[in-house]
């Protein structure tokens, strides 16, 4: 930020580039070190915003930018009409159509064409599984190419596109280019590297290590290898580069936290061998445990220490299991706080409630369907009405007919006896208000009919039963009750469904489906989204994923959940390329996604990274979930005590010797 400051003040013009997600924190930083943003000359990007700024200034095609929705949707067509052999079941499943946008995504990263991946399922050095799935993926991938880029840009091609626009074009050649905060590059990021160090004035890159030259197999391996390769891509164009400055001075102000920077990861392992409190290991019996030991620390650091709750950051290195906790324990001891995180946009009530609009079609009206529809809560009946209507559905065993003959109904109701004279009312309260007016929606949608046509029907069922209203009542009670962050989340879903709804009519609008083929297609729009909100107040706790939240640098950390083989969550199941898959790869010579024995080195270099978010404390806390934990809780502890000198507290075991015990007991059984 200093030298930008310098350059700015000799009247250059420098662009910052960044990972998306430090974008904030870079114009904080900015507006700490000049005192204000500083417009038209020093800007904030990523490199998917520079390379959008970019395609807008010199795109004299009118083809449209396409998103995630829009892709999935040209993908699950695709796939549909594909005729896949290793696949052929598996294509099926809900979930695939979004692990084969995944793999195309990384393909065009990495330069991956179909082409490449077709010349790969007839390389005879590679496993017949490996050809199989490729030349299904190859055929897919082909096809897709070929569908979307008759009418749209891929938003996954941008980066592709900026490299040939600075080919091209000198668009950037008086600027200066810096780049902070990335520890690796992928290969079309360094191509667009190449280009600006060709045309701009100076290129800036920042790397987090203590060495180039020396840094093969420890903490700094990611950052070292892509340091050494900017190097070779220097060497190989003939570029003209400077010494690498190294940054020797030290941010922090206490011995723990520096020594604790220096020697992460290090061997032979160093001890401290000093009295400290700065770093603390808790370790508990329970999730539960652990957050409350947390609530009842940040309560004693804001009270007694003068501690803000806003310098105070919580990593967790599992929120999904522990959001809900949070919510639990930091009320109770009202402590303001912003989790963040996403909310899948189908596991939102309201696209629940959509969706159990076609389930109820797809199941003929059985029970279950049914009350899933009604309990979603946007028939506006109470749970007692509800109750009444499923106690009556049940015992009386009424069918889809049963619900939509009106003498069939009325033969029902008169033939039953009834603990109210009110039930009956109730009963065809329900009826008349949810059931008759969704019957005539699925009457309009029965058979096959256009996209286009569904959608027009979707929608007006929609606005008959007034859901954009509900939706802003829902938000409004919300707000009332103090639950800010749920409110947020109700007043975008109307937009976010209406959006969906307009994309499936742009993109799959003359296509003639099923109700069920329309409701896959729904799922498959739906599930490229999320709803994500800002935090709501300046003075509140941060908690948020290893992988997902960047933070400034905060006073104290605490980090919860830091479980072997949890902290950093291993990598998602979910792939169609596996680990093994990959390995082929590098037989073919072709680069690609990194395997899990890389992995292990950028994992080291996330848990480096989140180490040293912190100034003056760190609290670690772990829990014991089954006893193989326990065993390697007691060589951790041992490891913490006798070679770090660091002090643990658990709220399980009382006493020293008690502990030494335990220590002893796991490490003669293991």
């Amino acid at each position: 930020m200093n030298e930008i400051q310098k350059l700015y003040n000799s009247g250059n013009q420098v662009i910052l580039i960044v990972p998306e997600q430090f974008t904030h924190i870079a114009e904080m930083r900015l507006i700490k070190t000049c005192g204000k943003m500083l417009d038209g000359h020093i800007e904030i990007m990523s490199f998917k915003k520079l390379a959008q700024c970019c395609f807008d200034k010199i795109n004299t095609q009118k083809h449209r930018l396409t998103d995630s929705v829009g892709k999935s949707l040209i993908a699950a067509s695709v796939v549909e009409q594909t005729d896949m052999h290793y696949y052929t079941k598996t294509s099926d499943y809900a979930g695939f159509v979004d692990m084969l946008l995944k793999e195309i995504g990384n393909f065009k990263k990495y330069g991956i064409t179909p082409d490449m991946l077709d010349s790969m399922s007839r390389n005879n050095n590679l496993s017949d599984i490996f050809k199989a799935k490729i030349g299904d993926i190859s055929k897919v991938y082909s096809e897709y190419e070929h569908v979307l880029h008759e009418k749209y840009i891929d938003s996954d091609d941008m980066l592709g596109i900026l490299y040939s626009i600075l080919n091209k074009s000198d668009i950037l050649s008086q600027k200066t280019i810096f780049f902070d905060e990335f520890a690796t590059f992928i290969p079309q990021e360094r191509q667009i590297i190449s280009c600006l160090i060709k045309q701009c004035k100076k290129v800036y890159i920042s790397l987090c290590a203590d060495s180039i030259e020396n840094g093969d197999m420890n903490v700094f391996m990611p950052t070292v290898t892509t340091g050494r390769a900017l190097y070779d891509m220097c060497r190989e164009n003939g570029y003209k580069y400077l010494p690498a400055i190294f940054l020797k001075t030290s941010r922090y102000n206490n011995k723990p936290l520096e020594f604790i920077e220096k020697n992460l990861y290090t061997y032979p392992v160093k001890k401290y061998g000093k009295t400290q409190n700065n770093i603390n290991i808790y370790y508990a019996k329970n999730p539960y445990s652990e957050v409350e030991y947390a609530a009842k620390t940040i309560i004693s650091l804001v009270r007694d220490g003068g501690f803000r709750f806003k310098n105070i950051g919580i990593i967790c290195a599992d929120i999904s299991n522990y959001s809900h906790i949070f919510k639990n324990v930091f009320d109770k001891y009202a402590i303001p706080y912003f989790i963040d995180e996403k909310t899948d946009v189908l596991k939102h009530q309201t696209i629940q409630f959509i969706m159990s609009i076609f389930d109820v079609y797809l199941t003929g009206y059985d029970a279950q369907s049914i009350f899933n529809f009604l309990k979603s809560g946007y028939g506006n009946k109470s749970a007692y009405k509800i109750s009444v209507c499923e106690n009556f559905v049940n015992s009386s065993k009424i069918t889809g007919r049963g619900w939509l003959d009106a003498n069939k109904w009325q033969s029902i109701i008169e033939n039953r006896t009834f603990r109210s004279k009110y039930e009956p009312e109730i009963l065809n309260e329900i009826r008349n208000d949810c059931i008759l007016p969704l019957a005539n929606f699925h009457q309009k949608i029965k058979g096959k009919h256009t996209v286009k046509e569904n959608v027009k029907n979707l929608y007006a069922y929609l606005c008959e039963i007034k859901l954009d209203i509900i939706l802003k009542q829902n938000a409004e009670d919300m707000k009332q009750c103090g639950e800010l962050k749920r409110a947020k989340e109700y007043e975008s879903i109307w937009n976010i469904l209406v959006n969906t709804l307009d994309t499936v009519y742009d993109f799959l609008g003359d296509e003639k489906v099923s109700p069920q083929k329309f409701s896959k297609y729904l799922i498959c729009a739906f599930g490229q989204q999320s709803i994500g909100v800002i935090p709501t107040s300046l003075d509140e706790i941060i908690i948020g994923d290893i992988a997902r939240t960047k933070t400034e640098y905060c006073d104290v950390l605490f980090i919860i959940g830091a479980n072997d083989g949890v902290f950093p969550s291993p990598p998602a199941d979910n792939s169609l390329i596996t680990d093994s898959d990959r390995k082929q790869f590098d037989i073919a010579e072709v680069e690609y996604t990194r395997s899990s024995d890389i992995q292990a080195y950028f994992n080291q270099f996330l848990i480096y990274s989140v180490f040293t978010l912190a100034n003056e404390k760190i609290f670690v806390s772990y829990s014991w979930d089954n006893e193989e934990h326990k065993k390697w809780v007691a060589r951790l502890t041992n490891d913490l005590r006798s070679k770090y000198g660091f002090e643990a507290t658990c709220d399980t075991i009382r006493g020293d010797g008690e502990l030494d015990t335990m220590i002893v007991d796991g490490i003669t059984k293991s």
